[in-house]
């Protein structure tokens, strides 16, 4: 269990949900909540990137916005209890497909940039899923890099790219990969 500290230093607290699975717990934050420091900075790591809004692709500067987002709020739980960020741990993700072709494309992209790939399977809704991982940090330019590369492929496949976790210990800090 998440130690109740931890929740009292995170803004997002009152937000998020936690789901409790056997030994692990899960903690999911809603993307509606409004954080204009996390908006902000997500804008400049764009923009840093030579990513901007341009007419007619603005849905697609959204995507990766949104993907950036998602990121620094992870990251903003995770650092807020002074977990040092910058541990290189395993990163797991998840993308899924309606159809198995667009998968298989989507895994052998994968494997190409060298993910694990550590499960692919059907869902209950009938869905292609793909479980894959990497070992990294979680600085922005590390993992959201990774993400807005991640998110397109999928999009780009006709999927969706779910996100992605990381393993902390009861205090919050990341669990190192073991070399």
């Amino acid at each position: 269990m998440i130690d109740k500290a931890m929740w009292e230093k995170n803004r997002y607290a009152q937000h998020a949900k936690v789901e409790v699975t056997g030994e692990y717990e899960i903690v999911t934050f809603p993307m509606s909540v409004s954080d204009d420091e996390h908006v902000s900075e997500a804008a400049r790591f764009l923009a840093e990137q030579g990513i901007h809004e341009k007419p007619g692709r603005e849905a697609k500067y959204h995507a990766d916005l949104n993907q950036v987002l998602r990121d620094v709020r992870v990251i903003d739980f995770v650092s807020v209890n002074g977990s040092d960020i910058c541990v290189q741990t395993d990163i797991e993700h998840w993308a899924y497909f309606d159809r198995r072709t667009d998968l298989l494309k989507f895994y052998k992209a994968l494997f190409s940039k060298g993910y694990e790939i550590r499960n692919c399977y059907a869902n209950e809704d009938n869905q292609a899923v793909i479980k894959f991982a990497h070992t990294g940090n979680l600085e922005l330019s590390d993992i959201s890099l990774r993400t807005i590369w991640l998110s397109r492929q999928a999009r780009k496949l006709r999927g969706e790219y779910d996100g992605w976790e990381v393993t902390t210990d009861r205090e919050g800090n990341l669990k190192a990969v073991q070399h």
